[in-house]
């Protein structure tokens, strides 16, 4: 399909990293680049444990009831962001779900 094992391994290392819901997580191993496709409310430390030295976590959070999309780039124990935008995604649902408070107010 490709041009010769070299273009192979130029794909193979574009896209070494990029987790998805779907792909299987080897345990112990770190990524370049995490893509989370659901929105979350909090960054949970396996993700950033997941990441390598300098690796990328891309992550919708809901932060007072606006989702944006985040660019977060590790840095020793720390991410930092690079960028986000607003975005929409579907609330993360099961066990990793926010439990979300209301209060009525009465006039």
């Amino acid at each position: 399909m490709f041009g010769g094992s070299h273009s192979e391994d130029v794909i193979r290392s574009s896209v070494r990293g990029i987790v998805s819901a779907l792909a299987c997580v080897e345990p112990g191993r770190r990524y370049d680049l995490i893509i989370v496709t659901v929105g979350a409310w909090d960054v949970p430390p396996a993700w950033v444990s997941q990441l390598t030295d300098d690796g990328t976590l891309v992550v919708p959070l809901r932060i007072l009831g606006l989702t944006r999309s985040w660019a977060l780039k590790r840095s020793g124990d720390r991410l930092i962001s690079c960028s986000n935008l607003v975005a929409g995604f579907v609330p993360m649902q099961g066990a990793g779900a926010h439990k979300g408070r209301s209060v009525v107010l009465v006039a």
